[in-house]
């Protein structure tokens, strides 16, 4: 008696997996669409739910998404293979998230409890926009002016 039935799909074109399905209780485990040999689309599937997904442009990782419990912990949007936006979730609370622009960092928070610690806003490579958050206060440091031009 099976206690669970896998099937795998493979449609070969020209000797190359195109698509290659891996299912197991109905439910897509892993997906796997290949152009020219290289994985384009590559997503796994855990209880039903996106764990792991990469979209791959010519062999560079375009979006990468991490999945945990159904929450994305991982987030990356790459663009001509620089990170774009970068996001590190845990418990649902963005931590970490940077921004970048031809390889800059343009908008850089770090967050501890779901409170902003530290932002950093850059123009150009310098820091324009420094802004440290003390405990549930929304302000920023008197020590640090709005529009001053902070070079850390």
């Amino acid at each position: 008696m099976k206690f669970c039935e896998m099937k795998l799909f493979i449609l070969r074109i020209l000797g190359i997996n195109q698509l290659c399905v891996i299912r197991i209780l109905g439910i897509n485990q892993l997906c796997v669409i290949r152009i020219l040999g290289i994985n384009q689309l590559c997503v796994i599937r855990i209880l039903g739910i996106n764990q792991l997904c990469v979209i791959r442009i010519l062999g560079i990782n375009q979006l990468c998404v991490i999945r945990i419990l159904g929450i994305n912990q991982l987030c990356v949007i790459r663009i001509l293979g620089i990170n774009q936006l970068c996001v590190i979730r845990i418990l649902g609370i963005n931590q970490l998230c940077v921004i970048r622009i031809l390889g800059i960092n343009q908008l850089c928070v770090i967050r501890i409890l779901g409170i902003n610690q530290l932002c950093v806003i850059r123009i150009l490579g310098i820091n324009q926009l420094c802004c440290m958050y003390n405990y549930n206060i929304n302000k920023f440091d008197n020590n640090i002016s709005m529009y001053e031009l902070v070079i850390i």
